[in-house]
């Protein structure tokens, strides 16, 4: 059914700000009187690797509250079925710290090619294991996506302005105007801000991961907002797309260039769609 449904904005109640993006809620940083609520900053990291060579992510660490010592967490790796990576091509380690007087700990996963990694993404995931009696996680897991890279020869960063084009639900699936790109995480990496389905959903951070010759979505996208009005836990989810649909871009030309995604991914509100985004330079 296309979208001649009403649509619903979702009321979410975070204790993080969002579940891509996470940054810590500080109640009172005093640990002796408040429990602790620990996240990653992120539910995805995106490894990005230069075609046979290495390349490295900054993963950060998140505490409601400060501690007069370090705090040591526990790190383990894991494999999901889905596209594993393989161990060879990257190194983790044992443990996180906190350090003391300090509400965020990080450490940096390098990755190397070893001739194993390519286009298609590859997943393991890191896993804190040693919480105390008064320390808390929504989710103790975050998910680490590795893949090839080639080196940008233009910059993809600015203002542009973005258009969709195509409405396979009838609506918008973001709002046209201008945005501007930032570097992310990793060079290979640009964010921006915009509103999804106008009228009915709010600002929310986009993740472009530039890979060799093609680009896609960094991770899914939840807009909390859905097409059926009798199923609060439901909710529209734009994410990556395939890889034979992924859109090509000149790496030499930044004026122009555009991203194809999946629009209704988990068939919210019919069946799941590709949707291209458009980016026109701002001279």
């Amino acid at each position: 059914m296309l979208m001649k449904t009403i649509f619903k904005l979702l009321a979410v109640a975070l204790l993080f700000a969002s579940c891509d993006d996470v940054e810590p809620t500080i109640y009172n940083g005093n640990i002796g009187q408040n429990d602790t609520f620990l996240s990653f900053s992120r539910s995805v990291y995106l490894l990005p690797v230069v075609q046979n060579q290495t390349g490295e992510v900054k993963v950060v660490f998140n505490s409601s509250t400060v501690s007069d010592v370090d705090r040591v967490y526990n790190i383990e790796v894991g494999f999901p079925e889905a596209s594993p990576a393989n161990p060879e091509t990257f190194t983790v380690p044992a443990s996180v710290t906190i350090p003391a007087g300090e509400y965020q700990g990080s450490f940096t996963i390098p990755g190397v090619d070893n001739g194993l990694v390519d286009e298609v993404v590859k997943r393991f995931t890191l896993t804190v294991t040693n919480l105390s009696d008064n320390e808390y996680m929504d989710n103790d897991t975050t998910t680490i996506n590795i893949y090839e890279v080639c080196p940008l020869q233009a910059d993809f960063l600015g203002t542009y302005t973005i258009q969709v084009a195509s409405e396979p639900l009838g609506i918008s699936a973001f709002e046209a105007g201008e945005v501007t790109l930032v570097e992310g995480d990793s060079q290979y990496e640009r964010v921006f801000n915009a509103t999804v389905y106008p009228g009915y959903g709010g600002n929310q951070q986009v993740t472009l991961a530039f890979a060799c010759n093609f680009l896609n979505l960094g991770q899914s996208i939840d807009t909390n907002v859905t097409c059926d009005v009798e199923d609060d836990t439901k909710s529209l989810v734009h994410a990556p797309a395939e890889l034979a649909d992924r859109s090509a871009y000149d790496t030499n030309d930044d004026s122009y260039f555009e991203l194809t995604f999946i629009e209704d991914s988990q068939s919210d509100c019919g069946s799941p769609a590709n949707t291209v985004l458009t980016f026109t330079k701002v001279e």
